[in-house]
């Protein structure tokens, strides 16, 4: 029977409590946007949360003037609800969903009134949204960076109700799981870039979205 040695047995042990400490705290001071459908919110925050805790992310990297795909890069932040680290980041979050469709309610006799009732359906396919990370260094000078805003549209999705005279756009059935995973992505790029871990021509590859910026 073959024995470990004992200072591969201490670095087994000792293993979880290396990752945890190189782990870098994030707390999220201000989150706002998120959809108002308690299903909806709860389909957007699972996903990022899932996306946030990822080991590694994806890259993309300039070449010849185009992004292609890059080297993954390693996720050293693990978001808490409150640290009192140094070493945390605080996160500044705001969404700008496409505009909610309401759907008319049959009316049951002519003279009824017309009314609509909310649906999770939404106008467009894009998001927006804007994302400050304060380092550690910034939260204890109380300096807020100017935020990163990001303009994303999922091609793929698909259009549930075609275009009309009170709907020029039609209506999508708008991707929230996805959301939630880009804007986590997008949240933990930066972070990365303002740690120097993503170089001028590298940035994190967000897929299924497509960027409107280049």
């Amino acid at each position: 029977m073959r024995h470990r040695s004992p200072l591969l047995l201490l670095l087994a042990l000792l293993a979880p409590a290396l990752a945890s400490a190189q782990s870098t705290p994030v707390q999220i001071v201000r989150f706002v946007g998120t959809p108002a459908d308690s299903a909806d919110r709860a389909a957007f925050t699972q996903a990022f949360e899932t996306a946030f805790a990822a080991d590694t992310l994806a890259t993309e990297q300039m070449v010849d003037g185009a992004w292609s795909p890059g080297l993954s890069v390693t996720n050293p932040f693990v978001r808490v609800d409150v640290s009192a680290s140094e070493l945390t980041w605080n996160l500044d979050l705001s969404l700008r969903l496409p505009p909610e469709i309401r759907v008319p309610i049959p009316r049951r006799r002519r003279q009824d009134p017309l009314r609509f009732r909310r649906s999770t359906l939404r106008a467009s396919r894009g998001l927006v949204f804007a994302v400050a990370g304060l380092s550690p260094t910034d939260v204890r000078r109380s300096v807020t960076p100017a935020a990163v805003r990001y303009e994303v549209y999922f091609a793929d999705t698909k259009r549930v109700v075609v275009p009309s005279s009170r709907l020029p756009g039609g209506a999508y059935d708008f991707p929230y799981e996805d959301a939630g995973r880009i804007v986590a992505r997008a949240a933990l790029e930066v972070m990365l870039r303002a740690s120097g871990m993503l170089a001028a021509d590298e940035r994190v590859a967000l897929a299924p979205a497509t960027r409107v910026q280049p």
